[in-house]
């Protein structure tokens, strides 16, 4: 056929076995919602227009689609199936040769080959509709005896002579045909929804021609049902997206124990080890190393950057040959400069890291500015909370902050300056100078031994005493 494809996805709100308030097709799998990655699966067949059939409020689908060119026709409004009929009376009046691919957004593991292949199929015989099974022997053409059953119960039923056989709940429709039975087929569902295998039986009942086709693997369009089910797509899901970074050069040692949310981009020639976990939007570039249990968000890695192992980082930029860790904890709009090196038990925080810097041992660094080639000694502290109000430390070009200073923010310490080690800086520091800030030392010769011979005499007297 010449017609367009339609794209129409049935996003009910239902849920009953999750026990959520959210919505279930707005659950995620790999950060990923069920609803948009039914979108994303259907856009890859090919439609012209994507039509989301929305049980929840147009303008939660709407947030969650953003950035995907879709029309949205609420059936949450008590109207009932009526703004749905209308739409697809549109789609059958402006192409009525065309062909509208059905998906439930609770299949979202679907692969976009397989819907592929079902709509070439449907088109290349000619059917009324084309309804796609799970684990059946052969595919072709349904024998009407055995859709008796599944005429009167407005549902296909397996056939007798195939009991695995199970229907998946993706159909493809001949517009025009699905606009005759549309009305029928909306009161056969739950709650009055359209119910499309309904409307297949009513098109068999007409003597409509109708085809069935095979989906290899059933776990590819397996309905979630259930948060245990939930999380077995899950499963699957994150092992396609480690088959999918091997196919593109990168190297996941451990597919089953590393966690690597779907969009998440990786350059080639990155190792990611076991127990590793990486959330949200986040880049990674080329030729990294992320070690064991690493958890990254949120945040993008340039290339050649090792991040050692049990770091976190979390909405922070880190660029090229950084290296990081282990225990070091970097967030909230930090950025790592190119060569920096941060090490164990430091942590980070709305924190510009000069290139070449270090930071090695035990140090905290908030609100702060640090430029290039300077050393935070261990145990370093920016004081940068005075109870109410954030203040900011800026410290200077290869600048030097001995172990165990604390820097009283707001404080500025200047180009090449030296910060003696134990000291409390609560003034700005020259270009160059030596800031020395603590206590004298003074020393009582003899002192420890008295004190050792006062308590021994004293645990005597009290034992005596008992």
């Amino acid at each position: 056929m010449d017609g367009h494809l339609t794209g129409l996805i049935l996003a009910e709100g239902g849920g009953d076995g999750f026990k959520s308030q959210t919505p279930k097709v707005l659950h995620p799998l790999l950060g990923v919602s069920m609803l948009r990655l039914s979108v994303e699966a259907v856009r890859a067949a090919g439609p012209v227009r994507i039509i989301v059939a929305a049980g929840i409020p147009a303008e939660v689908a709407a947030a969650e689609l953003a950035g995907h060119s879709v029309e949205i026709v609420a059936l949450s409004s008590g109207k009932g199936q009526a703004p749905l009929r209308r739409t697809l009376g549109k789609v059958a009046a402006g192409n009525p040769d065309g062909d509208i691919l059905v998906v439930p957004a609770d299949v979202p593991t679907v692969d976009p080959a397989l819907l592929r292949a079902l709509v070439a199929r449907h088109r290349r015989q000619g059917y009324a509709c084309t309804m796609l099974w799970a684990d059946i022997e052969h595919q072709g053409d349904i024998k009407r005896r055995n859709l008796a059953r599944s005429i009167e119960a407005r549902k296909p039923v397996p056939s007798p002579t195939h009991p695995h056989r199970v229907p998946t709940g993706i159909f493809v429709f001949q517009t025009g045909d699905l606009r005759k039975v549309f009305s029928k087929a909306a009161k056969a569902g739950p709650s009055g929804r359209f119910d499309p295998a309904a409307a297949f039986s009513l098109l068999a009942s007409s003597k409509r021609p109708l085809g069935v086709f095979l989906a290899l693997d059933p776990d590819d369009v397996r309905r979630i049902r259930t948060r245990h089910a939930l999380g077995q797509a899950a499963e699957r899901m994150r092992l396609r997206k480690a088959r999918a970074l091997a196919d593109a050069g990168v190297t996941v040692l451990s597919p089953g124990g590393t966690w690597i949310d779907w969009a998440v981009r990786i350059g080639p020639e990155t190792v990611v080890y076991p127990g590793a976990v990486i959330e949200g939007p986040t880049v990674i570039g080329r030729n990294c190393r992320i070690y064991p249990n690493a958890h990254i968000s949120g945040s993008t890695i340039g290339n050649d950057v090792h991040v050692l192992s049990s770091t976190v980082i979390d909405e922070a930029t880190l660029e090229d040959d950084v290296r990081i860790g282990p225990f070091a904890r970097v967030r909230m709009q930090t950025v790592l400069r190119s060569g920096s090196r941060v090490g164990n038990f430091v942590e980070m925080k709305k924190t510009d890291f000069g290139p070449g810097s270090k930071a090695m041992h035990l140090s905290y660094l908030g609100d702060s500015e640090v430029g290039p080639a300077a050393n935070i000694g261990a145990g370093t502290i920016t004081c940068n909370y005075d109870g109410v109000n954030k203040n900011r430390t800026v410290i200077g070009p290869g600048a030097f902050i001995g172990s165990g200073s604390e820097l009283v923010a707001p404080v500025r310490i200047g180009k090449g300056a030296y910060v003696a080690a134990g000291s409390v800086i609560t003034k700005d520091v020259a270009d160059d100078a030596l800031a020395v800030a603590r206590g004298h030392q003074v020393e009582k010769p003899g002192w420890a031994a008295a004190r050792r011979e006062k308590l021994a005499a004293a645990k005597k007297t009290s034992g005596h005493k008992k």
